[in-house]
């Protein structure tokens, strides 16, 4: 078992007992282990809360529990957002972390994402997000056919855009989602709200 010490995860839930489960095995099951996973849980009824401390009983590194509760937000891109947050304040603290992946409670992550997203990051010291593709599934785990890419397609022309022209056309229309990236510590304080 391989451990990246200088990475972390951070993962978000709400009512997620049907899919978190496979994502956190996914998680523990990478070519290259995170040093620690942190989970921002959402006031979550289900059993979500009991699957995690199970997982975190048991798991090869450590996993941390955060509860909030984002119910005062009407909007639930605003809430998942507040989640996000809170993970990316509580791992960002740790003077050893350098990279940190995020992921949605109904991932489930390819052996080697922690590890190639890692290995660009690290080789280009002026990268400070990566974001990868990803195949659809359903709520069971199949494939459904198709890419994340085929619903979020990068801009056209980006490749000829400016960086002022890459942010205007990243603000009009998303085409990385939070769970498929990969990024700096240091990317952390400036995305905050």
């Amino acid at each position: 078992m391989r451990i990246a010490p200088d990475t972390a995860v951070v993962m978000t839930t709400h009512d997620g007992e049907l899919f978190v489960a496979r994502q956190i095995e996914s998680i523990l099951n990478q070519t290259l282990l995170p040093a620690a996973v942190t989970i921002v849980d959402d006031a979550s009824r289900d059993n979500t809360l009991s699957i995690i401390r199970d997982f975190a009983s048991a798991a090869p590194v450590p996993i941390d529990l955060v509860r909030v509760d984002g119910s005062r937000y009407r909007n639930a891109k605003t809430r998942v957002t507040d989640s996000v947050i809170h993970g990316l304040d509580s791992v960002a603290h740790d003077a050893a972390v350098e990279f940190v992946l995020l992921s949605d409670q109904d991932d489930e992550w390819l052996p080697d994402r922690l590890e190639s997203q890692r290995e660009l990051l690290s080789g280009r010291s002026d990268a400070l997000l990566v974001a990868a593709d990803a195949l659809l599934i359903d709520a069971n785990g199949a494939a459904l056919g198709g890419h994340l890419r085929d619903r979020f397609p990068i801009p056209e022309g980006w490749e000829r855009l400016d960086p002022a022209q890459r942010v205007r056309a990243a603000i009009r229309r998303p085409f990385v989602t939070g769970a498929t990236c990969a990024m700096r510590r240091e990317l952390v304080p400036l995305i905050a709200p």
